[in-house]
């Protein structure tokens, strides 16, 4: 009976720390609410940016919601375009990174550094880190065809799934491709 006490005093003890280091290693970005697409930057501002310019952080008195989550934008201009033709905008694969939306079966622990960006096509592309981002650009085309046609057989079409709404960090429910 004093071995089972101390068995399951033992699992307690190892599960209250696997739920503190679970805690405190996800934070919601910044001041902002934890469903802020992309981590509460604004997506239009990628399409007026020059390439490998620093993403543009919006504010929530620029907001709108569209498909389940928040989008912060930082000027009204940014947050009208957006209103108007929010598909044009959205990041593919819904903001997540493209080689996971391609390969992985869990998109949701691809985190994506919004500093690390491009549009292709008139198409914006998020990627994990500057490192991904430069393998993404030796091998896209590619990549391109298999994330399109593994993304379109999961949600349907281009424009439909889950969005990503953490800049570098990731919601604790996986979705599975």
């Amino acid at each position: 009976a004093a071995r089972m006490v101390q068995s399951r005093w033992a699992f307690h003890l190892l599960l209250l720390l696997g739920l503190a280091l679970e805690v405190n290693c996800w934070t919601p970005t910044e001041d902002l609410p934890a469903n802020d697409a992309i981590g509460g930057y604004d997506v239009v501002a990628y399409f007026d940016a020059e390439p490998k310019a620093p993403a543009v952080k919006g504010s929530p008195q620029y907001m709108t919601a569209y498909r389940a989550v928040n989008f912060t934008f930082s000027t009204a201009k940014n947050l009208a375009r957006f209103q108007a033709t929010p598909d044009s905008f959205v990041p593919q694969y819904g903001g997540f990174e493209p080689g996971a939306a391609a390969k992985e079966k869990d998109i949701a622990g691809a985190a994506i550094n919004p500093d690390s960006w491009n549009i292709v096509n008139g198409l914006l592309y998020l990627n994990h880190d500057p490192v991904v981002q430069r393998l993404w650009e030796l091998t896209m085309k590619n990549l391109i065809a298999e994330a399109d046609a593994k993304w379109t057989s999961t949600f349907g079409n281009l424009t439909a799934g889950p969005v990503n709404w953490n800049k570098t960090e990731h919601d604790k429910t996986a979705y599975l491709l």
